[in-house]
């Protein structure tokens, strides 16, 4: 009788052959997916660039346009954002609100502009924050909020009667 032998048997280096073979495809397989993903993220980021291209020159092209009375003068722009720290400081004031410490950020060029960078951390009277910022918004100069952390504040005696807030307000002024 003749026997039928549904699969051959295979010699141990035969069985490593094929599983060398198998996962050298599967390692091909994966750095090709890899490549793929690359290429991918490649041509992503090049799309944002030219999109943050695109948003510069706009930038640059609107900031030519401004009121020139909206922004800081002086000497230097230093002297500028020393005008732009005041302002905040007397409309903190206005708003009873307590700075604790003002830190002068960067300063960097922007378009045509010089932004000037401050940040404030402080505490204000909780009914206080919305008015704040509004009258923030109605400066006459032109002053952009960045970021604004608020947190409950701790209390403290003097201040029993009025629940406060503190806050970091990270802001910007324009020189030109």
């Amino acid at each position: 009788m003749s026997e039928i032998h549904l699969y051959s048997q295979r010699t141990p280096k035969e069985a490593f052959q094929i599983a060398a073979v198998a996962g050298a495809t599967f390692l091909a397989f994966i750095a090709f997916l890899m490549l793929i993903a690359i290429h991918n993220k490649r041509v992503e980021m090049a799309q944002l660039r030219g999109v943050i291209s695109q948003v510069d020159s706009r930038a640059a092209q609107s900031s030519s346009g401004l009121d020139a009375s909206r922004l800081y003068a002086g000497d230097t722009p230093q002297l500028a954002q020393v005008a732009l720290q005041t302002d905040i400081q007397n409309l903190a004031e206005r708003f009873e609100i307590g700075i604790d410490v003002v830190r002068a950020d960067t300063i960097e060029q922007v378009g045509t502009l010089i932004q000037l960078g401050l940040v404030f951390t402080g505490a204000i009277p909780e009914a206080s924050v919305g008015p704040f910022l509004e009258a923030l918004g109605n400066q006459e100069r032109l002053v952009v909020v960045d970021e604004l952390n608020l947190r409950p504040a701790r209390a403290s005696r003097r201040n029993a009667d009025a629940r406060r807030i503190a806050f970091q307000l990270k802001l910007y002024g324009y020189y030109r």
